[in-house]
Formats: C-alpha cells, structure tokens, sequence
C-alpha cells in the first residue's frame, strides 16, 4: 500500500502560525487537501477534532480556505478546467515513456461517468510509474500549444491570488491556545450542556471547562500553556474528588488535591482568588473548605477555602493573594493559608531531598523572620533589612540583618544580649539592596503585618525589591551657568504628617558640565509618601525638586534640568556685639521645620553682620546655649537697597518648637529633621481606656480591612501633630485603640490611599463607626497645561488643604502629562489651593468623581 501524497502547506501559514507540536505539524500537510475535499472520512475527521482545540492550526486551516476562494473568484469554474484531453495526454505520455499498456482503460473526451468510473485504475496505473517519469512526461505537455495555454491560465490565476493575498494583513501573530489533554482516567468527568460527560484518555479539556474526579477516581493530565516553551509545561495528577477549571488560560484549582510536575514556569490560580507562581519542580496543591463540606460541580466554587502548597523540590513558589505578593515558598516547605490565617512550616525531615536548604527556626526562645526575593523572582542576596518592632518597655530596633542564599532573614529574640520578644502585630522595616546592586531601589520604611506562633512572628507576606529607574539631570544657576560640584540629595517626603527621610547613601554630585546621575532611589513609595532631592551648593540656595515614581511613564518625560538661584547678601543687625552667631533658615519645598540651613557668622562691635550670603527662607537667630537652645525670628527692617534684617520683639521660642533637624549633611550646611510617619509606635503614658473602632467605606459601605491607623499628639513643630502608629485594622475593619490623654484623634489610610479622621472628641461621644471617603481625580484644564514646544511636557501639582484637619499640614504633590490624560488622582476629598505652572487656584476635590481644574 502507498502513502498518499499531499499537497505541502503555504510556507507564509507556517511562518504566520508555526505548529505548536508533530500533530500540528502533520495537520498543515493535510490541511489543502480538507478544504479541497479530497480527504477520507477519518482524516478529514482527525483535522476537524484538532483545529477545535488547536488555535493556531484553526487560523490556517481559515487561511487556506479563503485561498481557495480567492481562487474561484478570479477564475471562473469554466475556465479553471483543463483543456480537453489534457489528463488523458499527461498519463498517455508517462506511460509510453515507461512502456506501459493501456489495456481497456479508454481515454479522450468520453463522458464524465466513464471517467469517474476508471478513476480508480488510472490511479493504479499512475502509482506505478516512477515519480521522475512523470515530471519528465507534464514537463513535455507544459510546453505544448494546450500546455502553454493552461500555464497562462494558471499565471494570470496566480498573479491574482497574489495581489489578493498582499492585502491581508500580517500584523496577527500566532496564537496558542492553553488546554489540558487527558492522558490517563477513571471516573473523571466534565461538564457540557448542563450535563456530566465522562472524559477518557485523549480528551481535550479548554477554556472555561471543568474537569473534575469523583470519589474512587484518578486521572493524569498534561498543560500546555499559550506560551512558545517546549510543551507540555506540566502534568498534573488529580486526586479523588479533585477539580481543575481553565480560566483566563490557566488552570485553576477549584477543590481537592493536586499533584504537579512543572517542566517550566508558568502561573496557578486557586478558586480563593489567589494566584501561584511555579517554576521547575514538584509541588502539591490542595484546597478544601474549612467547614468540611462536600463540594458539589454544579455549584461552582466554594466561597471560603483553605488552601496548601507543598514544595517537594526545586526553585520554589510564589503566593499572591489580593494583587500582591505575599508569600516565598522555598523548596521543603509548607505554606497553609486560608482568609483568616497563614503558616509556612518546615516538612518533616524523612521529607524529599531538597535543592535548597532553608533558613533553619532559631533555637531561642523567640525569632523573627521574613523574607525578601526581586521582583523578576530571585532571591535578594545581600540585601540589608532595619528592623523596629513593639517589644517589653517599648520600642526596639533590631540590628541590621542581612538576607541569605535561601532568601530569608531573621533574628533570636528574648535571650541574653539578643533584642526582647516581639509584642506586637506588626514591624516596621527598611529595606537597602546590596551597594554593587545599583540598579536595585531603596524599600522606603513601612509597616508590614506579623503572624505569631508562640513566641516566634513572621512577616506575613514577602517583600520585595526591584530596578528602580535613575534620575538623570542637569544643575544650572539663574544665570543659565551649569554648576559643578553640586550635591544631590534623595529625600523620602511625607505629604500627610510632614516627616522628611533623607538618604545620604544615594546622593550624587554634578560634574564639570552640571550633570549629574541619581541610582538606587526607591522604585515604589507608600501612599502619600513622595520622592524629592534637595541640591546643595555653598554659592547656590539649598533646592527641592519633586520627582515622579520612578519607573512610570510621567518619569521618562520628566527634564532633569534643575536651577538654583545664586544666595543673596543680606545686612543683619541689633545682634549680640562681637560674637559669633547662628542663623537658621527655612528651606523651601519642604514641610516647614523639617529641615534647615545653617550660617555662622562674627557680629562687629556694634552687633552687625554688614553682608551675609543667605537664600529666600524665613530666617532665625540661635542663642548658643546647648542645654536649652531657642530661637528668634528674623524680620526686615529700614528700605535700605540691601535687604536688612533685625530680631523679632518679644521672646525666643523654643527649637524644638520651630526646627525638629537632628541630623547635618556630612560636609554641607544642611539639617535635616531624619523622621517618618511609623518612627514611633510605643507610648509610656498611661492608658485611659480601650475603644474598639470600626472603619467603613463610605460609598460601598464596606468595612475597611488593613489599613494603617495613627494617633495625633502636640508637640511637633510649627503646630504640626506628633505621630504615633497603633497598627492595622482587622479583617473586619476594626482596631482596638488604646487612648492616651495626650491624643487629639486619630488618622487612617486605607490600602487604597482614602485617608479619615475622627477627632478624640467624636470617639469617646461613641461615635466608633468612622466613615473612609473615597479619593477623588482632578483632570487639569488645556488652559494650564503646557503649550506645543515646550521644553517641560509634565506639569508639577501642589494641593494644600484650605482647612486642614487640626495638627496636620499635609501638602500633596502629584504629575500631570499626557500619558495620565492631563489627570491626577488619589486625592483625599475635600477643598484645596492648587499651585500648577506658577499659578495658584481652587477646586473642590469630591469622593469617587473628577472634577476640572480650571
């Protein structure tokens, strides 16, 4: 018997859409001959069966179809017929050049029956002549009169098809399809119509389908995934009373237990709605429902799981729940969670032989432990953490650690020369990669939430650091001169509470043409926090400049040109005589006494300073005593040319009441005050009493889970509050809030950035129900925006609160271009001035709405 010959595929189908696989690549060689009808029952069959699952091959299979009808439409069935005589010559000639016979078989222009029924015998007879032969013999009628005619005809017909074709559009790149195959079955089933169909082995399972195995079943099943890897990307073996459901081109796991052989990366979901990285490895998966009941297909999924996922071997797995990532799951461990509660344990040691070795449990009496990978999913080697936590007495600050080859760190707590036991549910930490990582960003300090098992608390999702983009610039002063030599510092600046973090591992200096590189800055910031850098210069004011979030698209067209203005001389007197002096100055762009400038100075004998080189900030006198240093403004006075300064009447105020600068810039004059918002979080006063408060979503109505709640206390600067951090709130919205006569309310942000306020006056009148209000948008009007040519495509906008919650000074700064349509949001609601290109307006910024800035 001889193997039919087909004809080839289109060589532009296959570059279009390549065979994902060998039956793929045998479906294209059969694929003109379905459409040309000229396959049997059961190949014609096996093409239908593969181009419903295969998406690829569907799209070719469409291609050739509409290539044949392109053809009728060109030629006509009249004259896509050979001339009369022209098979009966072909096969003539090929059997004289071969001496072969005719015998009975009758030829010329008998009626089609007659030829349909010697169809069969020609065949025969064709097949015996050698392929060669026959090229030979239609070569010899090719050239003939009614050959050469058929060419013209078949010429014109192909230039047609051609310039048909060349309109098709090429932009469609293949596309694969994600299925599940059925290799091996017991009483495993899927649902069609409503109704239970029994699956067997070779059965295709796509998108949307459930399969699921019932009480005393088994079944194997090979994944292929939509992407160009070797396929299949994984096997899995079901359990009893398992199902697996394809949504969104992954597999889901809906209930029972899974066994799975991952060949490759690819992503997992589970029907709690968390997703799972896997590479290469073995992993169990199990999901159940914690009330213990049955679950049942036609009902769907269950509404609360419990979920596991053991790694038995391999590069380990990551947990995502809610959009973030959670948890790293190293090889030999278990991680167990569910919506009230997560566990990463340790597998037995009679467990699999792992590829890693993990962090071992501390041996104390107590730990802490997290860990940290990158965003691309290694683990962040090298990476330094600064850990604070609540712990006996108070606050405490761990050493830095640092973390390991298995991605982890951690540290003994309770024992003799080790830090006290953690207290509380949650830690602040501070994240710094590795100095020959430049391209890794800095991990602002935030509040991470703990779980506890005994004496021993765990971070409870993983952190993680990622590429941060650099900051590229130019420094210039108001002359158009570029500077050399000039610092830049990063800053970490708190809108809300006005905390001020500087950086002074990341800065950077300007060379002989202005330019300088800024590397390392913080990839991510926490809600209403924002990235700045001051610029320092002993000829040049000290200036604040507002970044965007690295790495998003206002920050590639955001110019890096800066200008500082050059100081000024100013005459200062009625000053202490013959002393040398301090005056502090405001550094603007930055919350007042969050940082400052410091001058030295010797007064003459008449107490004037007659030219000192200072910027445009508010200015102060300090006294020199250490023990109890205070301060005096500086005001103008007389209408000389030069500006004249004297001190303010009246009585000094204390520093701390105007400046809370601690920390001076190594080599500058520069103060800064070094805080932020989570810095303090024990208090030693005594507790009135404990309130249970709730917090509700105002548009929704819902309770508000995990959002971070702080306490407002006087005594900072300027009349700004003091901030102390409580913690989060619990899965319900709730936290129970431990008040302290000092407290004047309290402020939350949700994990959405809604911000709300409830003084201490509305708490204890019982009013616990605290409502969040949505943030709101602000779309900037084409009258503010920037004009066609200008240098500066992104617009710099100020939000500062026209009546400001009692304690609070917050000053929002966000970025306006159009790649966010000229729009700005996460606004908390309410009435602000707004300074945008030098103007200042007013706008009302209301809960779930845009409102136009106009």
């Amino acid at each position: 018997m001889t193997t039919p010959l087909h004809q080839p595929p289109s060589s532009d189908d296959l570059r279009r859409f390549p065979p994902a696989n060998a039956e793929c690549a045998r479906m294209r060689g059969l694929m003109r001959d379905f459409v040309d009808g000229e396959l049997d029952a059961r190949a014609a069959g096996a093409v239908e069966e593969h181009v419903h699952g295969c998406r690829s091959c569907g799209l070719a299979l469409a291609r050739a179809e509409h290539e044949l009808l392109l053809v009728k439409s060109v030629l006509p069935r009249a004259r896509t017929q050979a001339p009369p005589g022209f098979g009966s010559e072909v096969l003539r000639r090929l059997m004289q050049e071969d001496g072969v016979e005719f015998g009975d078989v009758e030829f010329g222009d008998g009626a089609d029956a007659d030829a349909d029924a010697d169809e069969d015998a020609v065949e025969e007879r064709i097949e015996r002549v050698p392929f060669g032969r026959r090229i030979a013999a239609a070569a010899s009628f090719l050239v003939s009169v009614p050959g050469s005619l058929m060419v013209s005809v078949m010429l014109l017909a192909g230039l047609a098809l051609y310039q048909n074709l060349r309109t098709v559009s090429d932009d469609s790149a293949p596309v694969r399809i994600a299925r599940l195959t059925i290799m091996s079955s017991a009483d495993t089933h899927t649902m069609l119509g409503g109704k239970a169909v029994q699956l067997s082995s070779g059965d295709g399972i796509s998108e949307d389908q459930l399969v699921w195995v019932g009480a005393k079943g088994g079944a194997i099943a090979d994944w292929h995934d939509r992407s160009e890897g070797r396929q299949p990307a994984a096997r899995f073996e079901l359990g009893n009373n398992s199902a697996v459901q394809l949504r969104d081109g992954e597999p889901m796991l809906v209930n029972g237990k899974l066994a799975v052989d991952a060949r490759r990366p690819f992503s997992f979901a589970v029907a709690d709605g968390s997703r799972l990285e896997l590479t290469r490895g073995e992993y169990v998966l199990s999901a159940s429902n914690p009330l213990g009941d049955r679950w049942d297909p036609k009902s769907g999924s269950p509404a609360d799981l419990e979920v596991s996922l053991e790694v038995k071997q391999g590069d380990g797995a990551i947990i995502y729940r809610n959009g973030e990532m959670q948890q790293l799951v190293g090889a030999g461990y278990v991680a167990r969670y569910s919506d009230y509660a997560f566990s990463l344990t340790q597998m037995p040691s009679g467990g699999p032989e792992r590829t890693e070795t993990p962090v071992a449990p501390p041996l104390g009496p107590g730990s802490l432990r997290g860990s940290v990978i990158e965003r691309s999913g290694a683990r962040a080697v090298g990476t330094t953490v600064l850990v604070s936590y609540r712990g006996e007495k108070g606050m405490h600050s761990a050493p830095p650690v640092t973390v390991d080859q298995a991605g982890f760190f951690g540290f003994e707590t309770g024992i003799p020369g080790a830090p006290p036991r953690c207290e509380s549910g949650f830690a602040v930490l501070q994240i710094v990669p590795p100095a020959q990582r430049p391209e890794l960003g800095l991990v602002a300090p935030d509040a991470y939430r703990l779980i506890a098992n005994g004496q021993h608390v765990r971070v409870q999702k993983t952190l993680f650091v990622e590429t941060s983009a650099e900051f590229r610039g130019r420094v210039f002063d108001d002359e158009g001169q570029p500077v050399r030599g000039a610092r830049l510092l990063p800053l970490v600046v708190d809108e809300l509470f006005g905390c001020v973090l500087p950086w002074p591992e990341g800065q950077a200096t300007s060379d002989v043409a202005g330019d300088f590189v800024l590397r390392r800055l913080p990839a991510t910031m926490p809600n209403h926090q924002s990235l700045a850098v001051a610029v320092m210069h002993p000829e040049l004011e000290a200036t604040v400049v507002d970044l965007p979030p690295r790495g998003s698209a206002v920050a590639a067209l955001f110019d890096g040109t800066i200008v500082s203005p050059r100081l000024r001389p100013v005459r200062l007197h009625s000053l202490p005589v013959s002393a040398t002096i301090e005056i502090w100055q405001d550094m603007p762009g930055l919350p007042p006494g969050a940082a400052a400038r410091v001058y030295t100075a010797e007064t003459n004998e008449f107490g004037v300073v007659e030219a000192l080189p200072v910027g445009s900030g508010q200015l102060y006198l300090r006294n020199m005593s250490q023990s109890s240093p205070a301060l005096r403004a500086l005001v103008p006075s007389g209408s000389q040319s030069q500006a004249s300064y004297r001190p303010a009447p009246g009585l000094p105020g204390q520093f701390a009441a105007i400046f809370e600068c601690h920390t001076v810039v190594p080599g500058t004059s520069l103060a800064f005050a070094n805080t932020y918002r989570h810095q303090h979080f024990a208090t030693t006063s005594p507790t009135q009493t404990t309130l249970e408060v709730h917090f509700l979503d105002s548009l929704s109505r819902g309770l508000v889970p995990t959002a971070q709640v702080f306490a407002l206390q006087p005594g900072g600067p300027r009349g700004r509050a003091k901030v102390r951090f409580l913690g989060f709130t619990s899965l319900g919205g709730a936290l129970s809030y431990e008040i302290v006569s000092e407290d004047l309310g309290l402020v939350a942000i949700a994990p959405d950035g809604a911000t709300a306020y409830a003084s201490l006056g509305d708490l204890l009148g019982n009013e616990s129900w605290i409502e969040v209000p949505s943030t709101g948008r602000v779309l900037i009007d084409e009258s503010l925006r920037p004009g066609i040519g200008d240098t500066q495509q992104v617009l710099t906008v100020g939000f500062e609160p026209v009546d400001p919650v009692p304690g609070l000074q917050p000053r929002l700064h966000r970025f306006a271009s159009d790649v966010t349509g000229w729009g700005v949001g996460e606004l908390p609601p309410g009435d602000y001035r707004v300074t945008v290109g030098g103007q200042t307006t007013e706008v009302t910024v209301v809960p779930g709405e845009t409102v136009v800035l106009r």
